[in-house]
Protein backbone atom coordinates (compact mmCIF):
# COMPACT_ATOMS: atom_id res chain seq x y z
CA UNK A 1 0.00 0.00 0.00
CA UNK A 2 2.88 2.27 0.40
CA UNK A 3 4.23 2.48 -3.07
CA UNK A 4 0.52 2.87 -3.83
CA UNK A 5 0.89 6.34 -1.72
CA UNK A 6 3.63 7.00 -3.23
CA UNK A 7 2.86 6.70 -6.76
CA UNK A 8 -0.52 8.69 -5.67
CA UNK A 9 1.86 11.76 -4.28
CA UNK A 10 3.42 11.71 -7.78
CA UNK A 11 -0.16 12.03 -9.39
CA UNK A 12 -0.93 15.03 -7.57
CA UNK A 13 2.13 16.61 -8.38
CA UNK A 14 2.04 15.65 -12.00
CA UNK A 15 4.87 13.50 -11.81
CA UNK A 16 3.20 10.16 -12.84
CA UNK A 17 3.97 8.66 -16.34
CA UNK A 18 0.39 7.40 -18.21
CA UNK A 19 1.10 3.89 -16.98
CA UNK A 20 1.55 5.08 -13.60
CA UNK A 21 -1.54 7.44 -13.78
CA UNK A 22 -3.50 4.23 -14.62
CA UNK A 23 -2.35 2.48 -11.86
CA UNK A 24 -3.31 5.07 -9.63
CA UNK A 25 -6.66 5.83 -10.63
CA UNK A 26 -7.20 2.15 -10.54
CA UNK A 27 -6.24 2.19 -7.16
CA UNK A 28 -8.26 4.47 -6.35
CA UNK A 29 -11.53 2.64 -6.74
CA UNK A 30 -10.31 0.52 -4.38
CA UNK A 31 -11.83 1.08 -0.13
CA UNK A 32 -7.81 1.93 0.66
CA UNK A 33 -7.94 4.36 -2.10
CA UNK A 34 -11.09 6.11 -1.46
CA UNK A 35 -10.03 6.01 2.28
CA UNK A 36 -6.96 7.98 1.06
CA UNK A 37 -8.70 10.36 -1.09
CA UNK A 38 -10.90 11.24 1.39
CA UNK A 39 -8.32 12.04 3.97
CA UNK A 40 -6.94 14.57 1.53
CA UNK A 41 -9.57 15.82 0.80
CA UNK A 42 -10.33 16.58 4.08
CA UNK A 43 -7.20 17.87 4.70
CA UNK A 44 -6.94 20.64 1.70
CA UNK A 45 -10.74 20.93 2.48
CA UNK A 46 -9.31 22.45 6.00
CA UNK A 47 -6.23 24.84 4.28
CA UNK A 48 -9.00 25.91 2.21
CA UNK A 49 -11.39 27.23 4.71
CA UNK A 50 -8.15 29.23 6.05
CA UNK A 51 -8.46 31.35 2.88
CA UNK A 52 -12.08 31.32 2.29
CA UNK A 53 -11.91 28.75 -0.54
CA UNK A 54 -13.74 26.05 -1.60
CA UNK A 55 -13.44 23.26 -4.05
CA UNK A 56 -17.12 23.10 -5.25
CA UNK A 57 -17.14 26.49 -6.72
CA UNK A 58 -15.91 24.83 -9.93
CA UNK A 59 -19.01 22.92 -11.50
CA UNK A 60 -18.26 19.11 -11.65
CA UNK A 61 -19.31 19.38 -15.48
CA UNK A 62 -16.49 21.59 -16.00
CA UNK A 63 -13.66 19.59 -13.88
CA UNK A 64 -13.63 16.30 -16.01
CA UNK A 65 -14.06 15.55 -19.52
CA UNK A 66 -15.78 11.88 -19.53
CA UNK A 67 -16.03 11.93 -23.66
CA UNK A 68 -12.11 12.49 -24.28
CA UNK A 69 -9.19 10.10 -23.65
CA UNK A 70 -6.01 10.68 -24.65
CA UNK A 71 -4.87 6.82 -23.38
CA UNK A 72 -7.40 4.24 -22.43
CA UNK A 73 -8.47 5.14 -18.67
CA UNK A 74 -7.07 8.24 -18.56
CA UNK A 75 -9.52 11.44 -17.60
CA UNK A 76 -8.99 14.88 -18.96
CA UNK A 77 -9.12 18.08 -17.68
CA UNK A 78 -10.44 21.50 -19.91
CA UNK A 79 -7.83 23.31 -19.26
CA UNK A 80 -9.68 26.67 -20.80
CA UNK A 81 -12.66 26.22 -18.26
CA UNK A 82 -10.27 25.74 -15.27
CA UNK A 83 -8.51 28.76 -16.08
CA UNK A 84 -11.83 30.67 -15.82
CA UNK A 85 -12.28 29.42 -12.18
CA UNK A 86 -11.13 31.57 -9.22
CA UNK A 87 -9.58 28.10 -7.87
CA UNK A 88 -7.65 25.58 -10.02
CA UNK A 89 -7.63 22.21 -8.41
CA UNK A 90 -5.19 19.44 -7.99
CA UNK A 91 -5.06 16.28 -10.14
CA UNK A 92 -6.22 14.44 -6.60
CA UNK A 93 -9.62 16.72 -6.80
CA UNK A 94 -9.89 15.12 -9.94
CA UNK A 95 -9.60 11.83 -8.66
CA UNK A 96 -12.07 12.40 -6.08
CA UNK A 97 -15.24 13.51 -8.68
CA UNK A 98 -14.05 10.30 -10.84
CA UNK A 99 -14.53 8.15 -7.66
CA UNK A 100 -17.75 10.18 -7.01
CA UNK A 101 -18.63 9.11 -10.85
CA UNK A 102 -17.51 5.86 -10.70
CA UNK A 103 -20.48 4.58 -12.57
CA UNK A 104 -19.70 6.42 -15.86
CA UNK A 105 -16.04 6.90 -15.40
CA UNK A 106 -12.60 5.11 -15.06
CA UNK A 107 -15.52 1.93 -14.74
CA UNK A 108 -16.70 2.79 -18.71
CA UNK A 109 -13.34 1.74 -19.45
CA UNK A 110 -13.69 -1.86 -17.80
CA UNK A 111 -17.07 -2.42 -18.62
CA UNK A 112 -17.55 -5.55 -21.02
CA UNK A 113 -19.32 -4.13 -23.53
CA UNK A 114 -16.08 -1.60 -23.88
CA UNK A 115 -13.88 -2.55 -27.40
CA UNK A 116 -10.73 -3.21 -24.89
CA UNK A 117 -10.46 -4.31 -21.38
CA UNK A 118 -7.25 -3.90 -19.51
CA UNK A 119 -6.02 -5.27 -16.10
CA UNK A 120 -2.72 -4.21 -14.65
CA UNK A 121 -0.54 -5.03 -12.46
CA UNK A 122 2.79 -3.04 -10.38
CA UNK A 123 5.81 -4.43 -9.14
CA UNK A 124 5.09 -7.44 -6.72
CA UNK A 125 1.92 -7.55 -6.99
CA UNK A 126 -0.59 -10.39 -8.21
CA UNK A 127 -4.39 -10.43 -9.50
CA UNK A 128 -6.87 -12.94 -10.28
CA UNK A 129 -8.86 -12.30 -13.50
CA UNK A 130 -12.55 -14.07 -14.76
CA UNK A 131 -12.66 -13.92 -18.50
CA UNK A 132 -16.02 -13.56 -20.65
CA UNK A 133 -15.94 -17.40 -21.31
CA UNK A 134 -15.25 -18.10 -17.29
CA UNK A 135 -11.48 -18.80 -18.21
CA UNK A 136 -9.33 -17.70 -15.73
CA UNK A 137 -6.21 -15.85 -15.34
CA UNK A 138 -3.70 -14.52 -12.55
CA UNK A 139 -1.13 -12.75 -13.63
CA UNK A 140 1.90 -11.59 -11.95
CA UNK A 141 3.51 -8.60 -11.15
CA UNK A 142 4.59 -5.82 -13.58
CA UNK A 143 1.88 -7.66 -16.19
CA UNK A 144 -0.98 -6.36 -18.34
CA UNK A 145 -3.79 -8.25 -20.66
CA UNK A 146 -6.30 -6.96 -22.54
CA UNK A 147 -8.67 -8.44 -24.50
CA UNK A 148 -11.89 -7.85 -26.20
CA UNK A 149 -15.63 -9.14 -26.42
CA UNK A 150 -15.47 -12.57 -26.87
CA UNK A 151 -19.14 -13.83 -25.95
CA UNK A 152 -22.15 -14.95 -27.23
CA UNK A 153 -21.58 -16.63 -31.02
CA UNK A 154 -17.54 -14.88 -30.98
CA UNK A 155 -15.73 -16.74 -33.48
CA UNK A 156 -12.83 -16.43 -31.35
CA UNK A 157 -11.52 -15.59 -28.25
CA UNK A 158 -8.59 -13.09 -28.79
CA UNK A 159 -6.10 -12.38 -25.51
CA UNK A 160 -2.97 -9.87 -25.09
CA UNK A 161 -0.54 -10.41 -22.80
CA UNK A 162 3.19 -8.84 -21.54
CA UNK A 163 4.77 -10.03 -18.77
CA UNK A 164 3.23 -13.15 -17.55
CA UNK A 165 0.33 -15.01 -16.46
CA UNK A 166 -1.05 -18.57 -15.36
CA UNK A 167 -4.21 -19.24 -17.81
CA UNK A 168 -6.73 -22.10 -17.25
CA UNK A 169 -8.78 -21.88 -20.32
CA UNK A 170 -12.42 -22.93 -20.59
CA UNK A 171 -12.77 -25.15 -23.39
CA UNK A 172 -16.20 -24.54 -24.99
CA UNK A 173 -18.83 -26.89 -26.53
CA UNK A 174 -18.25 -25.04 -30.19
CA UNK A 175 -14.64 -25.21 -29.98
CA UNK A 176 -13.97 -21.33 -30.25
CA UNK A 177 -10.03 -21.14 -30.23
CA UNK A 178 -8.37 -19.27 -27.24
CA UNK A 179 -5.70 -17.18 -28.81
CA UNK A 180 -3.05 -15.22 -27.13
CA UNK A 181 -1.07 -12.38 -28.98
CA UNK A 182 2.24 -11.92 -27.20
CA UNK A 183 4.32 -10.23 -29.64
CA UNK A 184 3.31 -9.58 -33.82
CA UNK A 185 4.93 -12.42 -34.90
CA UNK A 186 4.13 -14.69 -32.09
CA UNK A 187 0.85 -16.66 -30.81
CA UNK A 188 -0.22 -19.61 -28.43
CA UNK A 189 -3.56 -20.86 -29.56
CA UNK A 190 -5.58 -23.07 -26.67
CA UNK A 191 -8.22 -25.31 -26.80
CA UNK A 192 -8.83 -26.15 -22.99
CA UNK A 193 -5.92 -26.51 -20.78
CA UNK A 194 -3.58 -24.84 -17.87
CA UNK A 195 -0.38 -23.66 -18.70
CA UNK A 196 1.97 -20.59 -17.43
CA UNK A 197 3.39 -18.11 -20.16
CA UNK A 198 5.92 -15.64 -20.21
CA UNK A 199 6.48 -12.71 -22.08
CA UNK A 200 9.27 -10.04 -21.30
CA UNK A 201 11.08 -8.18 -23.30
CA UNK A 202 12.37 -10.20 -26.08
CA UNK A 203 11.89 -13.81 -24.61
CA UNK A 204 8.52 -15.91 -24.64
CA UNK A 205 8.55 -18.79 -22.37
CA UNK A 206 5.54 -21.26 -22.36
CA UNK A 207 5.15 -24.02 -19.70
CA UNK A 208 2.20 -26.58 -20.56
CA UNK A 209 0.72 -28.52 -17.17
CA UNK A 210 -2.59 -29.81 -18.67
CA UNK A 211 -3.81 -30.35 -22.47
CA UNK A 212 -2.80 -28.99 -25.78
CA UNK A 213 -1.79 -25.91 -27.09
CA UNK A 214 0.20 -24.91 -30.09
CA UNK A 215 2.92 -21.99 -30.16
CA UNK A 216 2.98 -20.01 -33.60
CA UNK A 217 5.56 -17.60 -34.78
CA UNK A 218 5.29 -15.86 -38.34
CA UNK A 219 8.19 -15.73 -40.10
CA UNK A 220 7.70 -13.96 -43.52
CA UNK A 221 4.60 -15.39 -45.38
CA UNK A 222 5.15 -18.92 -43.60
CA UNK A 223 4.04 -19.98 -40.10
CA UNK A 224 6.08 -22.27 -37.77
CA UNK A 225 3.92 -24.18 -35.14
CA UNK A 226 4.90 -25.99 -32.35
CA UNK A 227 2.31 -28.72 -31.13
CA UNK A 228 3.29 -29.21 -27.05
CA UNK A 229 1.98 -31.97 -24.79
CA UNK A 230 1.94 -31.73 -20.70
CA UNK A 231 5.56 -31.35 -19.12
CA UNK A 232 6.84 -29.30 -21.78
CA UNK A 233 8.28 -26.52 -22.00
CA UNK A 234 8.89 -24.22 -25.12
CA UNK A 235 11.08 -21.23 -25.25
CA UNK A 236 12.40 -18.79 -27.98
CA UNK A 237 14.55 -15.78 -27.11
CA UNK A 238 16.76 -13.10 -29.22
CA UNK A 239 19.72 -14.69 -28.02
CA UNK A 240 18.15 -18.29 -29.20
CA UNK A 241 16.17 -17.10 -32.08
CA UNK A 242 14.57 -20.44 -32.74
CA UNK A 243 12.19 -22.84 -30.40
CA UNK A 244 13.32 -24.56 -27.73
CA UNK A 245 11.55 -27.56 -26.37
CA UNK A 246 12.07 -30.00 -23.31
CA UNK A 247 10.59 -31.71 -20.38
CA UNK A 248 10.11 -29.89 -17.51
CA UNK A 249 8.50 -30.02 -13.96
CA UNK A 250 5.51 -27.54 -14.06
CA UNK A 251 4.82 -26.71 -11.30
CA UNK A 252 8.58 -24.83 -10.53
CA UNK A 253 7.27 -22.38 -13.31
CA UNK A 254 4.28 -21.88 -11.43
CA UNK A 255 5.40 -21.58 -8.06
CA UNK A 256 4.79 -17.59 -7.94
CA UNK A 257 1.09 -17.94 -7.86
CA UNK A 258 1.21 -20.05 -4.76
CA UNK A 259 2.98 -17.06 -3.16
CA UNK A 260 6.82 -18.99 -3.57
CA UNK A 261 9.37 -19.28 -6.22
CA UNK A 262 10.86 -22.94 -7.00
CA UNK A 263 14.85 -23.07 -7.99
CA UNK A 264 15.82 -26.52 -10.19
CA UNK A 265 19.54 -25.96 -11.52
CA UNK A 266 18.48 -21.74 -11.61
CA UNK A 267 21.01 -19.70 -12.43
CA UNK A 268 21.75 -16.26 -10.38
CA UNK A 269 21.22 -14.41 -13.77
CA UNK A 270 17.90 -16.05 -14.50
CA UNK A 271 16.95 -15.21 -10.83
CA UNK A 272 18.48 -11.41 -11.16
CA UNK A 273 16.03 -11.58 -14.05
CA UNK A 274 13.01 -12.02 -12.24
CA UNK A 275 14.26 -9.64 -9.63
CA UNK A 276 14.04 -6.88 -12.72
CA UNK A 277 10.78 -7.81 -14.21
CA UNK A 278 8.48 -8.82 -11.56
CA UNK A 279 9.61 -6.60 -9.19
CA UNK A 280 11.23 -4.06 -10.44
CA UNK A 281 14.87 -4.56 -8.56
CA UNK A 282 18.27 -3.48 -10.21
CA UNK A 283 20.82 -6.20 -9.48
CA UNK A 284 24.59 -5.76 -8.48
CA UNK A 285 26.86 -8.31 -7.98
CA UNK A 286 30.03 -7.98 -6.31
CA UNK A 287 31.59 -10.84 -8.59
CA UNK A 288 30.49 -11.67 -12.06
CA UNK A 289 31.15 -15.24 -11.47
CA UNK A 290 28.13 -15.31 -9.54
CA UNK A 291 25.97 -15.04 -12.39
CA UNK A 292 26.68 -18.52 -13.56
CA UNK A 293 26.08 -19.98 -10.05
CA UNK A 294 23.06 -22.42 -9.81
CA UNK A 295 21.00 -23.35 -6.24
CA UNK A 296 18.06 -25.27 -5.69
CA UNK A 297 15.73 -24.65 -3.28
CA UNK A 298 12.71 -22.62 -2.34
CA UNK A 299 11.62 -19.31 -1.23
CA UNK A 300 8.49 -17.20 -0.34
CA UNK A 301 7.87 -14.32 -2.61
CA UNK A 302 4.41 -12.78 -0.86
CA UNK A 303 6.72 -10.40 0.87
CA UNK A 304 10.45 -9.27 -1.04
CA UNK A 305 12.22 -9.22 1.88
CA UNK A 306 11.74 -12.50 2.99
CA UNK A 307 12.61 -13.41 -1.00
CA UNK A 308 15.63 -11.97 -0.92
CA UNK A 309 16.45 -13.03 2.69
CA UNK A 310 16.21 -16.71 1.08
CA UNK A 311 18.51 -15.90 -1.65
CA UNK A 312 21.02 -14.74 0.70
CA UNK A 313 21.13 -18.21 2.17
CA UNK A 314 20.45 -20.06 -0.83
CA UNK A 315 23.78 -18.56 -2.32
CA UNK A 316 25.29 -17.72 1.17
CA UNK A 317 25.58 -13.97 0.16
CA UNK A 318 24.95 -10.96 1.78
CA UNK A 319 22.28 -8.53 0.86
CA UNK A 320 21.66 -4.94 0.88
CA UNK A 321 18.70 -3.05 -0.86
CA UNK A 322 18.94 0.70 -1.53
CA UNK A 323 15.49 1.61 -3.14
CA UNK A 324 15.02 0.03 -6.00
CA UNK A 325 18.73 -1.38 -6.70
CA UNK A 326 19.77 -4.63 -4.54
CA UNK A 327 23.85 -5.86 -4.09
CA UNK A 328 24.61 -9.20 -3.39
CA UNK A 329 28.01 -10.04 -2.23
CA UNK A 330 29.69 -12.82 -1.18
Amino acid sequence: MESKKLLAEKYINDECTKEEARVVLQWFQTDEGQAYLEQRMSEDQHSLAKNHQFLFEIPLDRRITLGQESEPGTLLTRKKDLARTKVKPKKWYLAIAAVALLSVALVVFLRPWSDTIEYRTTFGETQNIVLPDGSEVVLNGNSVIRYGKFKGNASMREVWLEGEGYFSVTHLQRGTPFIIHVQDSLQVAVLGTEFNLSARENKLRVVLDTGKIQVNMKDGRKVKKINMSPGQLVELSDAKPYFVKKEVNPTRYSSWKRGELIFENTSFEEIAETLNHTYGLSVVVEDEAMLRQQVNGTVPNDDIQKLLHGLSLLFNARVERQDGVVVFTN
